[in-house]
């Protein structure tokens, strides 16, 4: 478990600037030509983006006009809270369009990790969609790409990279 530890102060602000009209969520979608199977998905999370304690922290707001808020563990974290599963109306990219749209507007839970994961299969017909969604308090642009290629399998048999040291930003 770690400690809890206070955002950075562009972290605050970015946490501050969320609103119901402003979401401070970066988006992404990956689309796969074969299907993604859940429980392969699950074990890349697992050992790839949840390595990173940002994804098992969630933001505990404190009193006081200039307390930061800081990451705490989520003792309740379970990954099924965060990567749902559903299958498309059909299989081309109004209907992956028409799932996504809804949760665009949604803000990520409070009580939690500020993240999730959508997979949609049967896109093109036998493929799969992922769409992601993570709050850009945990981290910037550049930073979630390398954590998000991190929760992809290595190629050919090649290792891992580790986690950096130093902050627990990913």
């Amino acid at each position: 478990m770690a400690q809890p530890t206070p955002l950075t102060r562009t972290d605050t602000a970015w946490h501050r600037m969320d609103s119901p009209v402003n979401l401070m969520v970066v988006n992404g979608v990956m689309r796969f030509d074969a299907p993604l199977d859940r429980a392969r998905l699950e074990a890349a999370l697992t050992s790839g983006l949840l390595r990173y304690d940002r994804f098992r922290q969630r933001v505990e707001e404190r009193p006081g006009l200039f307390a930061r808020p800081r990451w705490v563990d989520d003792a309740d974290f379970h990954l099924d809270r965060h990567l749902f599963e559903e299958t498309l109306g059909g299989p081309g990219d109004d209907n992956l369009r028409e799932a996504i749209e809804p949760h665009l507007k949604t803000p990520l839970a409070p009580d939690r990790p500020l993240w999730q994961m959508r997979l949609y299969q049967g896109y093109g017909g036998a493929g799969s969609a992922l769409f992601f969604r993570i709050h850009h308090c945990i981290a910037d642009g550049v930073a979630l790409l390398r954590v998000l290629l991190a929760a992809c399998e290595p190629v050919d048999g090649a290792a891992r990279e580790p986690p950096r040291s130093g902050p627990r930003r990913p």
